[in-house]
């Protein structure tokens, strides 16, 4: 079994064991960190200049639990396309492992940059 199957199985046997308290903690950690990555990234600033219009305008603004979410706004295709993040993604581009296309029926296909990490989350069952 290799090592990411073998972490996610260890992850889904630990989130079995947890409170919904426990998970709830979790998920708002997690989504702060994305959250605060996103809007302090220097490599590309779409998202931060995004929030900014919406009128997040300092890191203490920033939602810290999933009950915020509502104050983030609706990423649109238009934005991702504007963002280009598969020239400018968020991470090096060593760290950049797959770009993952779609197929592009309703426009241009849209193209998302993966790190190890973000494969992991996405699609570790299948990697």
């Amino acid at each position: 079994m290799s090592d990411d199957l073998q972490r996610i199985r260890a992850d889904l046997d630990r989130l079995s064991r947890s409170s919904v308290d426990e998970i709830r903690s979790q998920q708002d950690r997690r989504l702060a960190e994305i959250v605060r990555f996103h809007f302090n990234n220097e490599r590309n600033t779409s998202y931060r200049t995004l929030l900014n219009a919406h009128g997040i305008k300092d890191e203490a603004e920033l939602p810290r639990t999933v009950d915020d979410i509502g104050r983030l706004p609706m990423i649109s295709r238009q934005f991702l396309e504007a963002a280009d993040y598969s020239r400018r993604p968020c991470v090096p581009f060593e760290d950049v492992r797959k770009i993952v296309e779609t197929t592009g029926t309703s426009g241009s296909p849209l193209r998302v940059p993966h790190t190890r990490e973000s494969m992991r989350r996405c699609y570790g069952e299948f990697i």
